[in-house]
Parts: structure tokens; sequence; C-alpha cells
């Protein structure tokens, strides 16, 4: 009975992350990018870090609010020194200060949804996800066209102000569901609640606080380092936007299965027990590589279609093929960080993490002041990053669970992703049987993936014992 309610419970999670992330996430990120066009995605890419790391310090403290109020606070005051003096872009001074509540809105709809979860309550965390993807969506696109004629500054804060109406209705739900649970003693327990003393940070909160913090310098440096070049900022931000505003949205589009098989998985790991964990870790392996890999394949073969087709403009296309090799690391990290977790052992994740963001800002600062790198050495500095960090963490997880890995476990999907791309750039090159472009991509698309599965089948090998 147990083990069927908890898999009930991923199911529902899994299922609302689904269509929050497909039908609502992917959406709002194609049609907000859409409608920022070049100029506004390359402010909104500044500030976005910020509200992400916000975020970040903000849920270490669980159950009490004073941690939200004070980064909010800071936040106010360094929103001018932040965005004139270290962005070098004062459009971004306007959004950041609407960050500032967001973030507290933010903190109190994650405690509220966090405590029903920890009474077995999945339906505050499902309907919230989706009312607050909905409402994000259909403010985000209302409040851009509305400020358009104000300016890129005034578009960026129309997006926090969608994001803080969507937060204040996800809020407003889960705080009926909570009021109805606990009827009259509800509004003396919620204070009572607040003001709790914070819980222990999660064991993987010192990885997530690592990763957004480096992701919370990278506009910086980008910016501080193209402003020594005498680049003007119309300039900087347009690179930076191209990268982290059209080509990062593109490649993260499979996460959600990432993350989708991490929750579902883990949580079966969690309460069934650890002794199948290497056929569950390779069988999560797989389904990745299977799913994600062909997407990532896709993107490698047919950049700038694919570029066009979500956001209507080849901008960062170039940067495509480079990254996206890379890319399936990255969604291999998020398996192996959820089974670290899973085991109790998320702290072996922390040096990994820590120096391959060393070794991402350290080549920044030296690839980027050079005329002849430019915004590439963002894109090496990235691509070392996931090598180093997923490769490192794979080590630790294997040591720990003492895998077994054949070398046909290595080459397989190597094998399986090389040919399948070689045969995809021939039939690229020699086969368009139809005068509309968009069927000969279908087409193209269609016959590589019967391709890559069909070579994956043949080749299968055993990657996990």
């Amino acid at each position: 009975m147990k083990k069927q309610t908890m898999r009930m419970r991923a199911l529902t999670l899994l299922t609302s992350g689904f269509i929050a992330h497909i039908l609502f996430g992917v959406m709002n990120s194609i049609l907000v990018i859409r409608a920022l066009g070049e100029s506004g995605i390359g402010v909104y890419v500044l500030i976005r870090p910020t509200l992400a790391f916000a975020t970040t310090l903000t849920g270490l403290g669980r159950h009490k609010i004073r941690p939200a109020l004070i980064v909010a606070g800071f936040l106010i005051l360094l929103a001018n020194p932040l965005s004139h003096f270290v962005l070098h872009e004062p459009g971004t001074y306007l959004p950041i200060l609407f960050i500032a509540p967001l973030v507290v809105l933010t903190s109190l709809s994650q405690k509220f949804e966090g405590y029903l979860l920890n009474l077995d309550n999945t339906t505050p965390a499902a309907i919230t996800s989706l009312i607050y993807q909905c409402i994000r969506l259909i403010g985000s696109l209302y409040f851009i066209n509305r400020f358009r004629h104000l300016g890129a500054a005034w578009v960026i804060s129309g997006l926090m102000l969608a994001y803080l109406l969507a937060e204040a209705t996800s809020l407003l739900c889960t705080g009926i569901i909570f009021v109805k649970q606990k009827g009259a003693g509800a509004l003396p327990l919620a204070i009572r609640y607040l003001k709790r003393p914070s819980q222990a940070a999660s064991p993987e909160a010192p990885v997530m606080v690592i990763m957004s913090a480096t992701e919370f310098l990278e506009p910086i440096i980008v910016m501080q380092l193209f402003f020594g070049l005498g680049l003007p900022s119309e300039i900087s931000r347009s690179l930076y936007g191209a990268v982290t505003g059209f080509t990062m949205p593109i490649l993260l589009m499979p996460l959600f299965i990432a993350q989708g098989l991490s929750k579902a998985t883990v949580g079966a790991l969690k309460k069934e027990g650890y002794a199948n964990i290497n056929g569950l870790l390779g069988e999560c392996l797989r389904l990745v590589f299977s799913s994600c890999g062909l997407y990532l394949l896709v993107v490698i073969l047919f950049p700038t279609e694919v570029m066009n087709l979500y956001f209507q403009t080849a901008t960062g296309a170039q940067y495509l093929r480079i990254l996206a090799p890379f890319m399936i690391l990255y969604f291999f990290k998020q398996i192996f960080l959820a089974f670290l977790n899973a085991l109790g052992q998320s702290q072996l994740a922390v040096l990994p993490v820590f120096l391959a963001s060393l070794l991402r800002i350290a080549l920044m600062f030296l690839l980027l002041p050079h005329l002849r790198f430019n915004i590439f050495g963002l894109i090496y500095a990235t691509a070392a990053y996931l090598l180093v960090s997923t490769t490192w963490i794979f080590w630790r997880l294997k040591k720990l669970t003492r895998l077994k890995i054949s070398p046909l476990g290595i080459l397989q999907p190597l094998l399986v992703f090389s040919l399948s791309l070689v045969a995809g750039l021939m039939l690229k090159r020699s086969w368009n049987p139809f005068d509309i472009e968009r069927l000969n991509l279908g087409m193209h698309i269609l016959l590589i993936g019967l391709l890559y599965f069909g070579i994956n089948h043949i080749t299968k090998g055993t990657d996990a014992d």
C-alpha cells in the first residue's frame, strides 16, 4: 500500500511537472523570447541570474521568511550600483528592484508548499505549478506588449511583474488549501511556522549555491571584460544575449526528462531500498541518452533550422554545434546528483562542482579578453565546466556504488551518436526530395530518429551491471 501511495505521489508530481514544462514552460520561453527580441533578451539575461541566485539564497532558510526579507533589502540597496557600475547596463535597474518583492513571495510560496508536501499532500504542488505557469505566460505576453513602447527596461520590468502576479496567485491557492486543512487555527499556525527556527539546509544546498553563484557572476564577468575591451554595452549585451538568451534555452529544452526521471526513480529508491541501484542508474542513463541524445543530435545537424523554428531568428545558431555535444553531460549530471542525494552523499558533489566552477571562471578571464575568442570564450569555458564536473561526479558515484562498467558500455553511446551524426550529415546534403524546406526537415528528422534508435538497439551493450 505504501509503495502504491509513493508511486502515485511521484506520478502526480511527474505528470504535473511534464505538463507545466511542456505546455506552459517551453511555450512561455518561446513566446517571451520572440516578444522580447534581441534587444530585450540582452537585458533580461543580465538580470535573470540575479533572480536565480537570490531565490537560491532564500531557500536555505527553509521555514523562516527573514532570509528572504534580508536578500530583498540588499537587492533594493544594491540595485543602482549593480546596474550602473557592475553590469554597465542602466536598463537593469528597474527590473532588479522588481526582483526584491518577487523573492519574498517566492519564499513564502515555497515554504507553504513544502509544508503540505511533507504531509504527503502532492495536490497543492501539482495544482499551483500549473496555475503559476499559466498566469506567468499570459501575464508575460500582456505586460511585454503593454510596455513595449517604453523601452527594454520597462519590458523586462513587465516580465518581472508577470512573475510577481503568478507567484501571488500560486501563494493564494496554496493558502486556501492550507486554511481548508487547518480551519480556524490556520493563521496562528502559519505565523508560528514562519517564526520557527530554520531547519538545517538540504544536503544538495551547497551544490545549488555554488552553481547559482557562478551563474550570478557570469554576466558580471562578461560585461566587465567586454567593457575593458572598449566594446559598447549594446554589443556586449547582444553577444551575451545570443548565447544565454537564445542558444541555452534551445539546448535546455529536454531538461524536464532528466528532472522527471530523477524525481520518479530516486523517490522509489529511497522507499524501496538500494539493492537495484546500479540497474536503476543504468536504465536512467539509457533513457536520457535515447531521448536527450537524439534531440541534441538534431540540434547539431540543423542548428539554424531549429533556431528559426523556435524563435524565428538565427541568432545564436552558430554556438549550438559547439555546446550541444557537451549538454548530454549536463543531463547525465542531473541523474548523478539525484542519486547522490538519494544515497545521502550530496556532499561528494561539492568539490567537483566548486573546482569546475573555478575553472570556468578562470577560462572566462583567460579567453574573453582576446578578440579572436570573443564570446566563444564563454562557450569553451562552459564546455570545460560540463566535462570536468560531470565526469568527476560520475567517478565519485561509481566509487560509492561500486558500479561496474564494461568498455562496450562506454563505447556504445559514442558509436551510436557518431554513426547517426555521419549518416545525418550525408542525408542532409544528398537527399532533399521536397521543394518545401519544412517538409525536408521533418523527413530528415524522422529518418535520423529511426536510424538513431535502430543503431542504438543493434549495438546495445551493458553499461551498468
